[in-house]
């Protein structure tokens, strides 16, 4: 819809109103799909509610609790059957239309590998950096990621897929589709199940913390106000490594804010 109001379209000119439908967030959609406590959603609901508020047109089904979270998994989400398993090829496609999609394709799988730096995502994935930046960009714009800066480091930017069914994509599924096609969902379920946990459950509750954090915590709880919760990296010279914080929070304490 967007597309036939813009640009060259001869439509443009009657244009009188935009209405972005902003993402949920994990108390709505924890309303949204009739879960109580709203804490709930951070385990076992389906994890992109809180981005993209169209589940109605994928399927009437939803896991009745968290016993049934696997089984939903792969008689929804693996499935051939049910248009949710073909929605993220179908979103890449549509949204990404100015970019290189395998290109694009390759990008969302070094993020998902772990890689969220510019230079880390092109040299792991071969490409040039002109390349993978003009990638980035496009995904970006079309907020299917998010480039914030790291918080201590703050001319380096980091990226981070901004829709989970993208990353259950990349990490989950893409790689096991044929045997899904052959209805081996469960056994694929079964494989993938701990890369499940620590590629798309675990950033996406990273995620929920620091939209907690900035969104609802009380002033009691950081002594201060907070304005913004991100991701940081410390270096730690005596491993050779680096150590990663998952949540930063700025924001003033006492009349002092930060810099």
């Amino acid at each position: 819809m967007k597309r036939l109001f813009s640009g060259p379209s001869p439509l443009h000119g009657l244009t009188s109103l935009e209405l972005v439908v902003l993402p949920f967030g994990f108390r709505q959609a924890a309303r949204f799909w009739g879960i109580d406590p709203p804490g709930s959603p951070c385990r076992y609901t389906p994890w992109w509610a809180d981005h993209r508020p169209t589940g109605a047109t994928w399927c009437d089904d939803a896991p009745s609790g968290p016993d049934d979270f696997d089984a939903w998994v792969w008689r929804t989400v693996l499935s051939p059957r049910v248009p949710l398993f073909w929605e993220a090829r179908y979103l890449l496609e549509s949204e990404a239309d100015h970019a290189d999609r395998a290109l694009c394709h390759s990008v969302l799988v070094a993020i998902v590998d772990g890689r969220s730096t510019p230079g880390g995502i092109a040299g792991r994935i071969g490409a040039s950096l002109s390349d993978v930046s003009h990638v980035l960009a496009v995904m970006s714009n079309q907020q299917l990621l998010y480039g914030e800066p790291d918080a201590f480091r703050p001319g380096l930017t980091r990226y981070r897929i901004a829709e989970p069914l993208l990353a259950f994509e990349h990490a989950v599924a893409w790689p096991h589709r044929a045997r899904c096609e052959q209805k081996d969902a469960a056994g694929v379920w079964d494989q993938v199940r701990a890369t499940f946990e620590s590629v798309v459950a675990a950033p996406h509750f990273a995620q929920l913390r620091r939209d907690w954090a900035t969104h609802h915590a009380a002033w009691e709880t950081f002594g201060g106000a907070s304005r913004r919760a991100v991701r940081g990296t410390i270096p730690d010279p005596g491993r050779r490594t680096r150590l990663d914080a998952d949540v930063v929070v700025r924001g003033s304490v006492e009349g002092i804010s930060e810099p």
